[in-house]
């Protein structure tokens, strides 16, 4: 039997978490979801146990970035080469953390809404 490829959504949208977890689900990733209630460094924990094959993360939480929990995830060494695409809806984040972007080796920014057969691709594409 085939092993799932992994994937961890964080965001601080439950009805955006379900959503994107449904539709992976249904393509057969093994999907865990964290909702943005805990500190960056508790989720760096959590993602470390998931142990996933990619990342899916918002850029803007309610009480931090994404890039504060990509920092405490790259404490990690074994986490430091797992692809993260960043997801927001502010069209132009990309340009305006470019440099953070780069710091940290993101795959891509995904502008939200994602329309589920282009986020398969991008998904598809590092996994």
């Amino acid at each position: 039997m085939e092993n799932k490829k992994r994937i961890i959504i964080i965001d601080d949208e439950i009805e955006f978490l379900n959503e994107v977890e449904e539709v992976l689900r249904t393509c057969n990733y093994k999907v865990y979801c964290l909702f943005d209630n805990k500190n960056a460094t508790q989720m760096a924990k959590e993602i470390k146990e998931f142990n996933p094959d990619l990342i899916l993360l918002d850029i803007f939480l309610k009480n931090k970035t994404g890039f504060d929990i990509v920092e405490s995830i790259k404490m990690y060494p074994e986490l430091k080469s797992i692809p993260i695409l960043m997801m927001t809806g502010n069209i132009d984040v990309e340009k305006e953390n470019y440099k953070l972007i780069r710091k940290y080796k993101i795959k891509e920014c995904l502008l939200k809404p994602i329309y589920p057969p282009n986020l398969l691709v991008k998904i598809e594409k590092y996994i």
